[in-house]
């Protein structure tokens, strides 16, 4: 499959997080990946179905396990508080 990079404007502070975070950088490429993927489906209970099947298959090719996701959850409740 051929591929296309382009630029997505953003603020600096985003900017500076993702410049500087290899894990950052895959997360955006992603995200934006599924929203570019799903975005051609008209019924919106069928794009959040899609687009959530695509980002779990994603995370699984990734290595997250259910554990890791436990600890990730835990983390942001953590810095939350």
């Amino acid at each position: 499959m051929k591929t296309l990079t382009f630029e997505v404007e953003v603020d600096d502070q985003i900017a500076e997080r993702v410049r500087q975070n290899e894990g950052e950088r895959i997360k955006v490429s992603i995200l934006i990946k599924n929203l570019l993927e799903t975005s051609s489906r008209t019924d919106a209970r069928e794009r959040i179905k899609e687009s959530i099947h695509r980002l779990s298959e994603e995370a699984k090719r990734n290595g997250l396990t259910e554990e890791k996701l436990a600890e990730i959850l835990e983390e942001i409740d953590r810095e939350r508080d």
